[in-house]
């Protein structure tokens, strides 16, 4: 039977330091702010090391005096990262990309069966989440041409 999950803060992550980096740390209880992709109690499994980040990966990320959240990668933009919960109005911010302590590599719902978030549907919708939040620069940039025009109609 394996241990049961971990509240996630920056007191357990930094024990969590001596074990290999490639070993999921299973993590729980994250509150709200990933709804609904993720609910209370849902379990994720983090992997601290990774070759690279994507468009809608959640991960584990320092948010100074914030704390540490479990929230998606809306962004990239250089050497840094736009991290926001998806049940969150606004995002956390843009972070450094040393800031990314771990990514979500699998879920659990309370109950349910393991999905591997690494799959190319679960990644697929992802990126899809990401694309859809308010404050995806994508979507800004698809949506502000079609802003305009609504608006050059409108004036007519």
């Amino acid at each position: 039977m394996p241990p049961p999950p971990l509240k996630l803060d920056r007191a357990l992550w930094s024990l969590l330091g001596n074990r290999p980096a490639d070993v999921p740390v299973h993590l729980c209880g994250l509150g709200g702010s990933m709804r609904p992709f993720l609910r209370e109690n849902d379990e994720v499994a983090v992997v601290r090391t990774f070759d690279s980040l994507h468009l809608g990966d959640l991960v584990v990320a320092d948010l100074g005096e914030r704390g540490l959240a479990l929230h998606r990668i809306l962004a990239f933009d250089g050497e840094r990262v736009l991290v926001k919960g998806d049940a969150n109005p606004q995002p956390d911010g843009w972070v450094p990309c040393s800031a990314i302590l771990a990514r979500a590599v699998a879920l659990r719902r309370v109950g349910g069966r393991l999905r591997d978030l690494d799959s190319p549907s679960e990644r697929l919708l992802a990126r899809l989440i990401a694309l859809a939040s308010p404050h995806s620069p994508a979507l800004r940039r698809l949506a502000l041409p079609a802003w305009r025009t609504l608006s050059r109609v409108r004036r007519r």
